[in-house]
């Protein structure tokens, strides 16, 4: 499997060269070809021209975004996500009625793989519990792909009891938690 790097969250607008840069930083630091994932929250919760804010990152080299709740709050976001020609997950905990989906089954590179975000309940958007859409998937997975788990939002007991949920299934998995801009959780996988 490709190495997967995790960049953490973009909070506003960026130029694409900036972007670029640290793509390029973090590609020659790996020493190897890797899968960039970041969490792109803040910018679609702030934002200015947030369509031309998500090509320069896919522009830029990054390949899956990941998304908080903000990604329902504005009128741009909403319409990306309808549109949904970009490697975005939003949220999979947020009303079936939200545009976009918050489970995806990706294959970039030849590499095929699992991303799923969700939100904690720390945040003004109401939720489906988490821990109900993983029990969910978990129970209807029939391969052996590996499953990247975003958990966005501030309460850290919350992602820790999510992330022991989580680690009690027998299946490769990664997780982690951009809410708060740094990583919780990794299971390795072989």
């Amino acid at each position: 499997m490709k190495k997967i790097v995790i960049l953490g969250q973009f909070q506003h607008e960026l130029q694409q060269q900036s972007i670029k840069s640290i793509v390029t930083a973090v590609k020659d630091d790996v020493k190897t070809d890797c899968l960039i994932f970041c969490n792109a929250g803040g910018l679609f919760s702030s934002a200015p021209e947030l369509e031309n804010q998500v090509d320069k990152l896919f522009n830029s080299g990054i390949d899956v975004l990941f998304l908080g709740e903000q990604a329902i709050t504005r009128c741009a976001g909403r319409n990306i996500l309808e549109k949904n020609n970009f490697n975005i997950v939003r949220p999979a905990n947020l009303s079936v009625l939200a545009p976009g989906t918050g489970i995806k089954r990706y294959k970039l590179d030849d590499h095929e793989f699992w991303a799923i975000s969700l939100v904690d309940h720390s945040g003004k958007i109401p939720a489906n519990p988490a821990y109900i859409e993983i029990d969910k998937f978990f129970a209807n997975k029939t391969d052996d792909f590996p499953v990247y788990i975003n958990v966005n939002g501030t309460d850290m007991r919350y992602k820790e009891a999510l992330t022991w949920k989580i680690c009690s299934y027998n299946f490769k998995t990664v997780v982690f938690g951009s809410g708060l801009g740094y990583l919780i959780a990794s299971e390795p996988y072989s």
